[in-house]
């Protein structure tokens, strides 16, 4: 059987947003708990948090939840360097599963649809399509872990998919488009 792990980015210093957007509360939790909260219900063999910035106060809020903290020194250079650093730590496994903390729209049901695409398309990335686009939340099988850790800069693993379009599966997923990015993103939407 093979073995996937799923890593929650959590590492940023949330520029736009004024403060540590983690600990925002939604619903009376913190923002972080509600991805880690998300991936709780996806057959994995392994459940993981990427911290950095804020990371006293972050680690505080997350510490008694079931998931294994890894902590990105290099977190001020940008996405790139939580991504390059589950590659590297997480190389055991055999796909990757990358969600970001302030995509709290996307639950275990998304989540799950893009698993079981993979399980039947283990070799291929599989990740979600929105807007026109194809990004995170998306599944890396091991073949593209030394990309991965190559990655440098604010970009993620978009880059990756964009120069491997004959080996992605594109799964629909329009909650993947809605992310907290400012304090104004938490209003209700009417």
């Amino acid at each position: 059987m093979r073995k996937l792990a799923v890593v929650v980015l959590a590492a940023g210093r949330s520029s736009r947003f004024g403060s540590a957007k983690q600990l925002a509360l939604i619903d009376g939790q913190p923002l972080i708990t509600h991805s880690i909260q998300a991936i709780q219900d996806i057959d994995c063999a392994g459940r993981y948090v990427v911290l950095g910035a804020n990371y006293d106060a972050i680690y505080e809020a997350v510490r008694t939840l079931p998931i294994t903290i890894l902590k990105n020194d290099c977190w001020s250079e940008g996405m790139a360097s939580s991504i390059r650093l589950a590659a590297e730590e997480l190389k055991s496994f055999d796909a990757l599963l990358f969600l970001a903390a302030d995509q709290v729209v996307v639950k275990a049901e998304q989540l799950n649809q893009l698993v079981r695409y993979w399980e039947r398309h283990a070799d291929y990335i599989v990740a979600a399509s929105y807007a026109a686009t194809l990004g995170i939340p998306a599944i890396f099988p091991s073949s593209y872990f030394d990309a991965l850790a190559s990655l440098y800069g604010d970009s993620g693993a978009k880059k990756i998919i964009r120069q491997n379009p004959q080996d992605v599966i594109g799964v629909e997923m329009p909650e993947a488009l809605f992310d907290i990015d400012r304090i104004s993103d938490l209003a209700p939407k009417s």
